[in-house]
C-alpha cells in the first residue's frame, strides 16, 4: 500500500546521556527501520563537481511535457553524513539504521539540466518512489533543493517515478541511471522551432471548356517543430516525434479557389500527414499546420510539396491544370 512515513528521532541529549550512564548497550539504541521516508528543501548544495556524491553531470534527469528535474547530489551510508545533518536541523536528529539496512540520500538540482516540453504543470504530474515492494507517494515533482531520505534494506534498488499524462519514467536512487526514458527528450535534436525557405509556385496556366486563365500562390517561409507529446495527439509512437509544418496557403482570390489535397500534396516519405489544420484569414489565405510521424533520431527530415489539389474559377466552375505542377523539397534539419 502507498505510504508515507517519518522518521524515528532520538534526541541528541537523550542518547549521550543513555551513553554516559552505562545503562544501556549500543544496541539498545533507536535505529531506523528499513522504508522510512523524510523529505524536506535544502537549498544550499550538498556536494559539488568532482565529488563521489556529484551526479548533476550525468545523465540524472527527467523531462515531460509539464515537468523536469536534475539530481545533483546521491549519496549512501548507514547514518546521516555530519555534514549534512549540520546543514539542515530536520536531520540533526535521525538516528542511524538497523542492521542490515542503509540510507539512500538524494538532493535536487537547483536548476534542472532540461525544461519541460509545454511548461509546468503539477495537476499533470504524479511522483513516487518504488523501493522493493513499498510505494510512497509524494506531494508533487521533488522541486529545487528538495531531498529524499529514504532507509532500504541493503542493496536493495528504490527508484523515483514521475508519471506525466499516462507515461512515467523514473531515475534510480542509487546510481542515477534513467528507467525506461522518453528516448527522444535527452538526445541532442531540437524540441523547438525553426525556419525554413517557404515557396513560390509562379505563374500556373489553368484551363476548361470556358477559357483559360493563371494562378499563383508564393510564401517565403514555413516553420518546422518537433514535438514528443501533443495535446491533439497524446504520445508519439515509440521510436518517433511529431513534426508539425505550418505555413500560408493561397487559398481564396477574387477569381479562383484552389483547396490543396491532404494526402498527397505535402508528404514525409510519401505518407500523408497524421493531422491537417486549416484555418481561414483575412485576404483568401489560409493557415495550415500539418502534423507527420517521423523518426525521432532523425536531425533532417525531408518534406515533398507538389500542390495538387481542387481548383475552380468562381464563376466558371472547376479547372484543370494545363501544365506540369511544381514540385518543391524541404529539408527540416534539427
Amino acid at each position: 500500500m502507498p505510504r508515507t512515513a517519518p522518521f524515528a528521532a532520538l534526541p541528541l541529549l537523550a542518547a549521550v546521556a543513555l551513553g554516559a550512564a552505562g545503562s544501556a548497550d549500543a544496541d539498545s539504541f533507536a535505529r531506523t527501520a528499513p522504508y522510512e521516508l523524510l523529505t524536506d528543501v535544502e537549498p544550499d548544495p550538498w556536494c559539488d563537481d568532482g565529488e563521489d556524491a556529484y551526479v548533476l553531470d550525468t545523465a540524472a534527469d527527467l523531462r515531460g511535457p509539464h515537468f523536469s528535474l536534475s539530481l545533483r547530489c546521491l549519496f549512501q551510508d548507514d547514518a546521516i553524513p555530519r555534514d549534512l545533518a549540520a546543514s539542515d536541523p530536520g536531520l540533526e536528529h535521525v538516528v542511524p539504521v538497523e542492521d542490515g539496512a542503509e540510507f539512500l540520500i538524494a538532493q535536487v538540482a537547483r536548476q534542472a539540466d532540461y525544461t519541460s516540453e509545454h511548461g509546468t504543470d503539477a495537476d499533470r504530474t504524479t511522483a513516487w518512489i518504488q523501493a522493493g515492494g513499498e510505494r510512497f507517494d509524494l506531494a508533487g515533482v521533488p522541486a529545487a533543493g528538495r531531498y529524499l531520505v529514504l532507509s532500504v534494506p541493503v542493496g536493495e534498488d528504490a527508484v523515483l517515478w514521475v508519471e506525466d499524462t499516462g507515461r512515467a519514467q523514473g531515475l534510480d536512487l542509487r546510481t542515477g541511471e534513467q528507467v525506461d526514458p522518453v528516448g527522444a527528450y535527452y538526445s541532442d535534436l531540437l524540441l523547438g522551432t525553426i525556419e525554413i525557405d517557404g515557396y513560390d509556385t509562379g505563374k500556373v496556366e489553368v484551363y476548361n471548356s470556358r477559357g483559360s486563365g493563371h494562378v499563383r500562390c508564393p510564401q517565403d517561409s514555413v516553420w518546422a517543430h518537433r514535438f514528443v507529446w501533443r495535446e491533439d495527439l497524446g504520445w508519439a509512437e515509440p521510436g518517433t516525434v511529431f513534426l508539425e509544418l505550418r505555413f500560408g496557403w493561397c487559398a481564396r482570390s477574387d477569381a479562383f479557389t484552389w483547396e490543396l489535397d491532404r494526402e498527397s500534396a505535402v508528404t514525409v516519405d510519401r505518407d500523408a500527414p497524421l493531422s491537417w489544420t486549416a484555418t481561414e484569414l483575412e485576404g483568401g489565405w489560409d493557415h495550415l499546420a500539418l502534423v507527420f510521424a517521423v523518426p525521432e533520431d532523425a536531425d533532417a527530415i525531408t518534406v515533398d510539396f507538389t500542390p495538387y489539389g481542387d481548383i475552380e474559377h468562381v464563376e466558371a466552375g472547376p479547372v484543370a491544370f494545363s501544365e506540369e505542377l511544381p514540385s518543391f523539397t524541404w529539408t527540416a534539419e534539427f
